[in-house]
């Protein structure tokens, strides 16, 4: 929901692990929905929890698909955490300079 506060289109996957491990159906899901999500739009980032558990999960994700991922370089545990600590626009700042030095190549991310 901050995401979309601040203009950014996204998704929510349900919970980090939810397809990291290879033989589960959840892994086909979100393969799926990567595969059409990258088919769809020109840039595609994983933005996970900040905690063990979601670092982790954004490792994995993405080298399997090949996608950035960012993340608030906080101690705060998820974006909603980070924005009632440091407030809205520093929120919006940090996702969009996460997301800018990802996407450097290109002149114009737009949002």
């Amino acid at each position: 929901m901050v995401l979309r506060q601040h203009g950014f289109p996204a998704i929510c996957f349900n919970g980090e692990a939810y397809g990291i491990a290879e033989d589960s159906g959840a892994s086909k899901i979100v393969d799926t929905y990567v595969k059409i999500l990258k088919s769809r739009f020109k840039y595609v980032c994983l933005f996970l929890d900040n905690d063990a558990a979601g670092l982790m999960a954004s490792g994995i994700l993405s080298r399997k698909h090949k996608i950035p991922f960012i993340t608030t370089k906080s101690k705060q545990k998820d974006i909603s955490d980070f924005q009632k600590k440091y407030g809205v626009h520093k929120t919006y700042k940090t996702i969009k300079k996460s997301i800018c030095a990802h996407f450097k190549q290109v002149d114009y991310v737009p949002f």
